[in-house]
């Protein structure tokens, strides 16, 4: 379950990272300075920071492995289906591009 949940966490980072990044600029003091780059793994962490959080509250088992992979696939999700559709593609064009070269001979 922390799995899923952090995977969702992740998948929803880069939605959310607008608002979280707004709320870390006016917390910001002059003493800590948050680099523009650096919102997104701020938003990231608290999103995985509180399914530990949830898991902990429900009792659900959240072994930090896990909530990590799932995290990780989450926030690479899209880009993880683009690769993979992108291999399927190039899969299915080289037999095709392999039977127009043999008639072509």
């Amino acid at each position: 379950m922390s799995f899923i949940l952090a995977a969702i966490a992740g998948f929803v980072t880069p939605m959310v990272e607008g608002t979280f990044s707004g709320m870390l600029q006016k917390l910001q003091s002059k003493d800590i300075q948050i680099e523009d780059g650096e919102y997104r793994t701020l938003t990231f962490a608290i999103l995985l920071l509180g399914v530990a959080v949830l898991a902990n509250i429900t009792g659900v088992s959240a072994n930090a492995f896990w909530l990590l992979v799932g995290g990780i696939l989450g926030l690479f999700a899209m880009r993880i289906i683009a690769a993979a559709k992108g291999m399927m593609a190039k899969k299915d064009e080289a037999p095709a591009e392999a039977a127009d070269a043999a008639e072509e001979k």
